[in-house]
């Protein structure tokens, strides 16, 4: 991928500083060079520490880029993005205490994969955060999705952090080759087995054992083959995942998550996971509702046309298909296919470039 970016930066009209669109619009500029501005921040009616964990995603992706950033605090009406060309290296960020270590990683990432040279990315604070994919999640969806770009990343778990306290650490080593090729996801077939991963922190054995016994239990009586385990980690804080990894004839699979609350019983978190794998079932998906949101980047940025099928239209695939349009006119094309599911395609040669900013 070659080529310049406008001199001009993209303007924005409003943009939730809190949103996934807005990382999405931070991650692209800092991987392809191209400044954006944001002429009104609008701030909608999310907890305030979702804003607070935004300004150190920006403060993390213009260290790795030399970015020039006007606006990035409380308060804030109008916000600017000028990155300079991204430096490899060797790079430590704390996101706050219980803040989501997911979401900096995943803007994050992208501008290193295409900085020419290998890096490790270090980030502390929540590692199993709401609103946030969960570490497990991570580990069996969008790392191995990232992969089948040809991406080179290696994800370890320092310490975990749950939510609220926090405290965890997770570290990417990432390779600098870029996105090698792009994907070409077909129809899943039929669903051959679940297992089920049943991870407790700072909490009695039983609570696993039910998280598990629930979810091959709600399976079966699905007619769902399901085998599983339990896992647990050492925290300071109480935590509980249920994670069903759905194995399809086609070969691929579906990852589905459910991370625990206060006030949840067992019981509770194993459902929520099984009714979302259950309600994929129903949709002509190939991936599921949150991996379908965090493969528009490297969708967008791949050297050649791809495609997958989200289960749904959601606002974060639709807005952030917008955010990408607007640097790159007609970059992401969603077309709805029925049963509510989405194809979700790119074309490459759409708008202005998108290359690497160190291009």
């Amino acid at each position: 991928m070659s080529g310049a970016c406008s001199p001009d930066p993209i303007r924005f009209e409003n943009l939730d500083s809190a949103g996934q669109t807005f990382r999405i619009a931070v991650a692209l500029a800092a991987a392809t060079g191209q400044a954006f501005e944001v002429r009104r921040i609008w701030r909608g009616a999310q907890h305030p520490g979702r804003h607070s964990q935004n300004l150190a995603i920006v403060e993390a992706a213009a260290a790795v880029c030399g970015a020039r950033v006007e606006g990035n605090e409380l308060g804030a009406t109008r916000f600017v993005f000028e990155p300079g060309p991204v430096v490899p290296g060797d790079y430590t960020f704390d996101v706050g205490t219980a803040s989501a270590a997911a979401l900096l990683a995943q803007v994050v990432c992208l501008p290193l994969v295409l900085g020419g040279s290998p890096s490790t990315l270090t980030v502390s604070g929540g590692t199993h955060a709401p609103f946030s994919p969960p570490y497990p999640y991570l580990e069996d969806a969008w790392v191995p999705a990232l992969r089948a770009f040809g991406i080179e990343v290696r994800m370890e778990l320092l310490r975990p952090g749950f939510f609220p306290r926090g405290g965890g650490a997770l570290r990417l080593t990432l390779g600098g080759d870029g996105i090698k090729r792009s994907i070409r996801l077909g129809e899943m077939g039929e669903l051959e087995g679940v297992n089920v991963r049943s991870i407790t922190g700072n909490l009695p054995f039983h609570v696993g054992e039910r998280q598990l016994e629930h979810a091959i239990e709600r399976l079966q009586a699905s007619a769902i083959p399901a085998v599983g385990g339990t896992e647990t980690l050492i925290s300071e804080a109480p935590g509980a995942v249920v994670q069903l990894i759905g194995l399809f004839s086609s070969g691929q699979r579906i990852v589905c998550s459910s991370l625990g609350k206060k006030g949840q019983s067992a019981e509770e978190v194993a459902g929520l996971a099984c009714a979302e794998l259950l309600e994929f079932l129903t949709t002509r998906g190939n991936v599921d509702v949150h991996l379908a949101d965090q493969l528009l980047l490297p969708l967008a940025l791949a050297p050649e046309a791809g495609e997958y099928v989200a289960p749904m239209m959601t606002r974060d695939l639709s807005a952030g298909a917008r955010v990408i349009n607007t640097f790159f006119p007609g970059r992401i094309v969603l077309e709805p296919i029925g049963r509510g599911s989405v194809r979700v395609r790119n074309e490459p040669g759409s708008g202005a470039s998108a290359g690497p900013s160190g291009s």
